[in-house]
């Protein structure tokens, strides 16, 4: 702000400009009665440049955008990363139906009947594991055979006892805790699901900062028009003037100031049109800061423009001229 000023106020001394009797005169630049500061969230490389300079913008129009091949190939890993997912919450639900259906894995199903058979075999060995201690105690069968008769009826024991705690643990409620394990699979399956969609939203809004855009229709002023140029992060990338009615940023002499007030009836000339045409202007807030160029302090007084004959570009410059009432 303090170059802009400056320049301005450089101009008024390359042309001489002064108070006088019945005049007071100040410089002054056009400005939009409201300006908007576009600035870069991301540090990037300008790709597109849509609007330079003096183009008038609707609100919503891209401005300019930054390279953004990063965070779009993230969006498109992580797209990838929901449709696999989508396709595993689909099998956590079917397997969840299945679990309902058929709860039991296979070796705790038909657990009476697998306890009917095993006691039937117990039962019978039993009865041969007698026969051949009998036989044994008389020499008429071996050592060896009687052992592995033995074993035999060690295992089908062992065999019935494993099948009664099968039964015991289902009694306690294997099935519904199957059931469960299913639930909770779905269910942090989708929670998987639900965090990946809301990365990619965020994303995908992250991606809206990688543009520029007009917030408000106006006129435009880009300073990052150059593609490929590199903008740290915060970089002013444009401004948006809206510039339905317009405004003057002027400076006067601190010897002026006593003799302006809020509500003085003004005229600006501008150098864009020169001084054939005349445009009225009120102004409606004086600045109490100082501003020192050379020897001289300068104070800042806005003004409104009244009537607008032909358009004024916004950042021309022009002479305020401030008649004085006769005494």
């Amino acid at each position: 702000m303090k170059k802009a000023v400056s320049a301005v106020l450089l101009v008024a001394l390359m042309t001489g400009l002064c108070s006088g009797a019945e005049v007071i005169r100040g410089v002054g630049r056009i400005r939009g009665r409201s300006v908007y500061t576009l600035k870069n969230k991301y540090a990037g490389f300008v790709s597109k440049v849509h609007f330079f300079t003096g183009k008038q913008i609707k609100k919503g129009d891209v401005i300019l955008e930054y390279d953004d091949l990063e965070i779009r190939s993230k969006i498109c890993n992580l797209e990838n990363d929901i449709a696999e997912q989508l396709q595993l919450v689909e099998l956590k639900r079917l397997n969840l139906q299945l679990t309902r259906l058929d709860p039991l894995p296979s070796q705790f199903r038909n657990l009476q009947w697998k306890k009917l058979s095993a006691q039937k075999r117990l039962n019978r060995y039993t009865a041969e594991l007698e026969a051949y201690k009998k036989l044994h105690a008389s020499k008429a069968v071996s050592d060896l055979a009687l052992q592995e008769k033995q074993q035999l009826f060690t295992d089908y024991q062992a065999e019935t006892a494993s099948i009664d705690q099968d039964i015991k643990i289902v009694k306690q409620g294997l099935a519904d805790l199957y059931i469960h394990q299913a639930e909770k699979e779905l269910a942090q399956a989708e929670l998987h699901l639900n965090n990946l969609q809301k990365e990619l939203a965020l994303l995908k809004e992250e991606l809206t900062y990688y543009k520029i855009v007009a917030p408000v229709d106006g006129y435009c002023v880009t300073e990052s028009d150059t593609v490929g140029s590199y903008n740290a992060v915060g970089t002013a990338a444009a401004y948006v003037h809206k510039d339905d009615v317009k405004h003057i940023y002027s400076y006067f002499k601190e010897e002026d100031m006593h003799l302006l007030h809020v509500g003085m009836d003004c005229r600006f000339i501008s150098n864009q049109h020169g001084p054939e045409k005349i445009f009225p202007a009120r102004i409606f807030a004086i600045k109490r800061y100082r501003y020192e160029y050379g020897a001289g302090v300068y104070f800042e007084v806005r003004l409104k423009i009244l009537q607008e004959p032909v358009s004024l570009r916004i950042d021309s410059n022009g002479v305020v001229e401030v008649p004085l009432e006769r005494k």
